[in-house]
């Protein structure tokens, strides 16, 4: 009788721990993928319908998964991306669709734990829609934006993806609505402190936008070929 109680114990130990494992595999790899996806779209090779169905996949995989952190999390990462899919082939009503699950997911995800990325991700999503949805909604959400992103910075010094998305809405923000072309630019070269290739692309790409708007070419040239140096292919390049 002891030894079959023993034999049980040690059969529900190892389906337990199988278990854990298996559900920690399944988080890595959906990791995985996201960032490849996210890689190749920056990259510019893989074809925007690949792209689209990868991370539907995605999606359709995270859906499936009890609610967590991370689930919305890489959901409202994988809706951002296909809004800039979107953004990029003009189709500006898919793109706010996306867009606004992006933020909702991110805002979902704060249920659960407040991380500096997060923050971050629900800003860059405001940013969006604050360019495509009207000046209306930009008057009532561009304070929110800013504070989501002073949020993230403030959570994390050297979340340097967010000091980025700190640069675009300087550069982009009226004056009146808290616009600063010189505090966009200290953003951005705080930003290039990252060791990321897709951060560093970020900011070389909104420094050349920026001194587009101080119209000096040079300079304009100079961050253009910084930009092209990581990635050549961008679809940045093509909106």
């Amino acid at each position: 009788m002891r030894k079959n109680t023993i034999l049980f114990l040690v059969i529900i130990i190892v389906f337990l721990g199988s278990g854990q494992f298996g559900v920690k595999a399944i988080d890595n790899n959906l990791k995985k993928n996201y960032n490849e996806v996210e890689l190749n779209f920056f990259r510019g090779k893989t074809s925007l319908a690949d792209l689209e169905a990868k991370l539907n996949n995605l999606i359709g995989e995270l859906n499936n998964m009890d609610d967590n952190y991370e689930k919305f999390y890489y959901r409202g990462k994988s809706n951002f991306i296909l809004g800039e899919i979107a953004d990029i082939q003009d189709k500006k009503e898919e793109a706010i669709n996306y867009y606004e699950s992006a933020q909702k997911s991110a805002e979902k995800a704060m249920e659960y734990e407040e991380k500096s990325d997060i923050y971050n991700l629900a800003g860059k999503s405001y940013i969006r829609l604050l360019n495509n949805k009207g000046a209306f909604y930009a008057i009532s959400n561009g304070q929110r934006t800013f504070d989501l992103i002073n949020k993230a910075i403030e959570l994390d010094k050297e979340n340097y993806n967010a000091y980025n998305s700190l640069g675009i809405i300087y550069l982009q923000a009226p004056k009146i609505g808290g616009g600063d072309i010189n505090k966009s630019e200290e953003a951005f070269n705080k930003a290039l402190n990252s060791d990321q290739k897709i951060d560093n692309f970020i900011s070389y790409y909104y420094l050349a936008k920026l001194y587009e708007k101080k119209e000096d070419e040079n300079i304009v040239e100079n961050y253009i070929k910084k930009a092209k140096d990581i990635f050549p292919d961008s679809y940045y390049f093509r909106k």
